[in-house]
């Protein structure tokens, strides 16, 4: 084991220790890795969580190489073998957590980059929503302001007028109703009305 790998491990039990004082510790580890000892159904997962306690019946311990644990699957317990070295995360019931990259495995490294790089994607993209495009904006205010100009000028006040009965609409003849046609003398000529017969006083 190399100085670094020593010095990881500390880091690593110093957390655990001091997270299991508390409710418990979330174990973060790839069961591929060698030297892992899980249940077969879990022993091919790069991201494998493991919730360890002390306040379980099953007895967990650790020493320099690795943490031992009896835990229950389905009702029967396994004893679980976590090397440290296997191990590359941890959380605690209190929320703090940290993570070892020199230890992750390529595939969680790849899941990880691309959530941040669709988080990062997602931001720009809502930023560039929200933010308002000068140019457009400065064609609206012009645009607004020529639509404002005629609407001054129609605002001036004008003479009051008098009210004008409304013109009654035209009535259109229909048929005979009225008059009746003149009648003609015997040489075919429309007789001329006489005048009124005024009375002379002398």
């Amino acid at each position: 084991m190399s100085e670094d790998d020593r010095d990881r491990t500390e880091e690593k039990r110093k957390f655990f220790n001091e997270g299991m004082e508390f409710d418990h510790v979330l174990v973060q580890l790839d069961s591929r890795s060698e030297g892992v000892d899980v249940p077969a159904h879990l022993s091919q997962d790069p991201a494998l969580t493991l919730k360890l306690s002390h306040l379980f019946q099953g007895e967990t311990t650790e020493d320099e190489k690795a943490i031992t644990s009896y835990l229950s699957f389905s009702g029967s317990y396994y004893c679980c073998y976590l090397p440290w070295t296997a191990i590359w995360g941890m959380t605690s019931s209190e929320g703090e957590n940290r993570v070892w990259a020199e230890d992750l495995p390529r595939e969680v490294m790849v899941r990880v980059a691309r959530e941040k790089i669709s988080e990062l994607g997602r931001r720009f993209i809502g930023r560039k929503k929200s933010a308002p495009d000068p140019d457009s904006e400065s064609a609206d205010s012009a645009e607004d302001s020529k639509q404002d100009e005629p609407t001054a000028r129609k605002q001036k006040p004008r003479p009051q007028l008098a009210s004008v009965p409304p013109v009654p609409p035209a009535v259109e003849a229909e048929g005979d109703a009225g008059e009746t046609e003149p009648t003609k003398d015997s040489n075919g000529e429309t007789p001329r009305k006489k005048g009124a017969h005024l009375k002379r006083i002398k």
